[in-house]
């Protein structure tokens, strides 16, 4: 009777226990929940460059903060979601008329880019900061960060990229690449109020350097749309860095059935 008793006793630990790490792990806090604050530049703007800066609180899976011009006393309100891997979608008024601040947190640092669409055509810059407290332990790729392009080459041949070309950026996250690539027109890129290139893709970290992309979609940041893209395109991407430099290399494919090796170096921001 006591080994039955025992038995039952055993099996109601086990599974309360179950119960409280199942419950535990729902309820985990997210990594970067606090206090954050940091600046916002301007790269692209049809009136003028401005900067200014944000301040905010992670609570939970959300951002709430806000942002002010240091030209204006203007203070605009933010916020969005922040998922446990450190991706940010942070949105004031809507995607029409409003700014969007798309980027990731990792450690105790952020960064990213924003669309400003209250202009036609919108403005467009990246954004970074720090938290208030630098209590995140977490250990995160040296990939994951927002990365400014410098050079770049295609099969060997060095490109002389325009200046609207050199304010073309990726942000790289533990799960989305988002890139952000401008045309070499005086107009950087923008036509009416819409940005060249915005892609999302699915990152699949492999051994070493390598990881493998997805392409997810195309996005209009003027209108907030998602465009035809061709989801099925994978490409193998390397990625090295050295300091504050990225050098990043693929095989990527031509219409014509050809393969093109490219070459890119960043700088974060």
């Amino acid at each position: 009777m006591k080994k039955i008793l025992l038995i039952a006793l055993t099996l109601m630990i086990i599974a309360c226990s179950g119960g409280d790490n199942e419950d535990n792990y729902n309820n985990l806090e997210n990594p970067f929940s606090g206090e954050w604050s940091g600046v916002y530049n301007e790269t692209i703007d049809e009136d003028g460059l401005s900067s200014g800066t944000w301040q905010g609180a992670v609570i939970q899976n959300n951002f709430s903060g806000e942002y002010m011009s240091s030209e204006g006393i203007e203070i605009n309100s933010f916020s969005g979601p922040v998922t446990s891997d450190g991706d940010t979608s942070l949105t004031t008024g809507d995607t029409t008329d409003g700014a969007i601040f798309s980027g990731v947190m990792y450690g105790n640092e952020a960064s990213g880019i924003f669309v400003n669409n209250t202009s036609t055509p919108a403005d467009y810059g990246t954004w970074k900061g720090t938290k208030t407290i630098p209590d995140n332990n977490y250990v995160f790729n040296e990939f994951i960060g927002t990365w400014r392009l410098v050079s770049e080459s295609q099969d060997g041949f060095d490109l002389n990229l325009s200046e609207c070309q050199l304010k073309s950026t990726i942000v790289v996250s533990p799960t989305l690449l988002l890139i952000n690539d401008f045309n070499d027109s005086i107009s950087c890129g923008f036509n009416s109020c819409s940005i060249y290139s915005s892609e999302t893709w699915n990152v699949l970290y492999d051994s070493g350097s390598t990881v493998i992309i997805n392409q997810i979609s195309d996005i209009n940041f003027c209108g907030g749309e998602v465009n035809d893209t061709d989801t099925s395109l994978q490409l193998t991407i390397d990625f090295q860095v050295n300091g504050n430099i990225i050098n990043v290399s693929y095989d990527y494919p031509s219409s014509d059935g050809s393969i093109l090796f490219v070459q890119k170096t960043y700088e974060r921001i």
